[in-house]
């Protein structure tokens, strides 16, 4: 029989891990596959989290009580979100992300 892969705890990430706390729509189209890129603000916040030397391997979105992990496969900074996601920015998204530039955090298979 084959071990279960070991998922990080909630309580203590690891490092390689990022936390996300989303709105649960977003949180549903992650979990079915039409979003696959997760914006954040360009502050120094998400790029000392995000672009350090050891950048995480593994995002955690969060929901509530709902939990998904998904590899990251690629971190870019001073993108555009606009050109990133192919439209203009929503007004919830213009309050989340005011500037012109953000991290794109690009995610992979779920684990």
């Amino acid at each position: 029989m084959k071990k279960a892969q070991a998922i990080p705890s909630l309580k203590k990430p690891k490092k390689g891990v990022a936390v996300f706390r989303i709105r649960c729509i977003y949180f549903d189209q992650i979990l079915n596959g039409t979003k696959n890129v997760e914006l954040r603000k360009d502050s120094p916040f998400w790029r000392k989290r995000l672009l350090g030397p050891y950048p995480p391997h593994i995002a955690l979105f969060l929901c509530g009580s709902k939990k998904l992990y998904r590899r990251i496969t690629e971190i870019r900074a001073d993108q555009d979100p606009e050109a990133v996601l192919g439209r203009p920015l929503s007004a919830q998204g213009k309050k989340d992300i005011p500037t012109k530039q953000c991290i794109a955090i690009y995610l992979g298979s779920k684990l």
